[in-house]
């Protein structure tokens, strides 16, 4: 296996964000406009430093009047000449041209305040573009809220590289970067394609066949697969869609999740039932929801189905399928004896449950022992 330098780091957690041909080609277009405008903003702004240092005796004084453009150019190329100085020299005039160069042109040759007024609308323009490529493309959130810093940094020389790549220079580079990118991210792809079906599925998928064959589902298994969780479902985009009904402040490697999920399979087999529901056409796990089996003494041992952690992705809401998976587990739970099944859910979501035949009861009381 390649260890991974600071580039190759870089470039694997900013390219986990931007896998989409649709998205790259947008951020191809305005990340260099998103930087240009950025540059421009900061080059309208002057910087004045003054400086007194020495003794009594000996002092001297340090006067310098520039931009704030100017820092920001030499610690974004520092950070760059970090990464890979070779790649730094080359991205070196065209981020020349697109920071310092055209925005000393437009401030020298037209009024200030106007070239301000077309940057800033221009910046917001292109960072709402992008947003909306991420919702429609990548069906996740920005790179940006993983971590700021290293987003804002590395975008512009990302898509220098996407670029360089496409013209055919530093094949070896792209070799390099694309063969650690397989390591990383097609492991659970070919771990799906060697683990027997019974091994990487929570549960077998003919408990569900009951449920599925009813008429009033077939709309949505048209389009979606509803199935089993898989131990391979277990990426960033399946955690984002959990962070969507609760976010999680720390999440643990994938590697813990995974060993839970085996807990789960084998240490408490008929226990737990988490099903996912999978769009044909994009492979993208957009809804997801768990049947929990709790064995009782009470009514002559019998089992209580608990519904948990019931979410649908935003951009699927509104197609009836979180009803979907919910009736699902109830049969399920039917079809597994449970003489009962309960969740608990915010008022705001009372209405919802009650279209899917749940009727209040009782009232909720919880004690957190830990802060998440």
């Amino acid at each position: 296996m390649i260890k991974p330098d600071k580039l190759t780091k870089s470039y694997l957690f900013y390219r986990e964000y931007h896998k989409q041909p649709g998205n790259v080609l947008v951020h191809k277009i305005f990340v260099p406009i998103l930087l240009h405008t950025a540059f421009v903003l900061l080059a309208s702004k002057d910087l004045h430093i003054n400086a007194t240092f020495g003794s009594d005796g000996a002092s001297g004084h340090f006067q310098c009047d520039t931009t704030f453009a100017i820092p920001a150019f030499f610690i974004y190329f520092l950070y760059y000449l970090r990464l890979r100085v070779s790649l730094a020299l080359l991205y070196l005039p065209v981020f020349y041209l697109l920071t310092l160069g055209l925005a000393s042109f437009w401030l020298s040759h037209f009024e200030v305040s106007l070239v301000e007024r077309l940057a800033f609308r221009i910046h917001i323009v292109s960072w709402i573009v992008q947003f909306i490529s991420h919702k429609y493309s990548e069906h996740r959130r920005p790179a940006l809220f993983k971590n700021l810093v290293q987003s804002l940094m590395f975008a512009p020389i990302f898509v220098f590289i996407e670029t360089v790549f496409s013209l055919g220079m530093y094949s070896h580079l792209k070799s390099r970067l694309h063969r650690l990118e397989r390591e990383r991210t097609g492991g659970l792809q070919k771990m799906e394609k060697f683990l027997p079906k019974a091994d990487n599925e929570l549960f077998p998928h003919e408990v569900l066949h009951p449920a599925l064959s009813q008429p009033e589902f077939r709309r949505i298994t048209s389009r979606y697969v509803i199935r089993p969780l898989r131990q391979t479902d277990l990426t960033q985009d399946y955690l984002y869609l959990l962070d969507v009904l609760a976010a999680a402040k720390e999440k643990p490697s994938l590697y813990h999740y995974k060993d839970m999920f085996y807990d789960m399979k084998k240490r408490y087999e008929d226990t737990y039932f988490i099903i996912v529901a999978q769009d044909h056409e994009t492979g993208v796990i957009v809804g997801t929801a768990s049947l929990i089996i709790e064995h009782k003494f009470i009514r002559g041992l019998g089992t209580c189905g608990h519904i948990e952690d019931v979410v649908v992705h935003p951009q699927y809401q509104g197609q009836s399928l979180g009803k979907t998976l919910l009736t699902i587990l109830i049969d399920l739970a039917k079809i597994l004896d449970c003489y009962k099944v309960i969740l608990d859910c915010d008022e705001e979501n009372v209405e919802f449950y009650h279209k899917c035949g749940l009727k209040r009861a009782g009232a909720q009381m919880k004690l957190y022992l830990k802060q998440h």
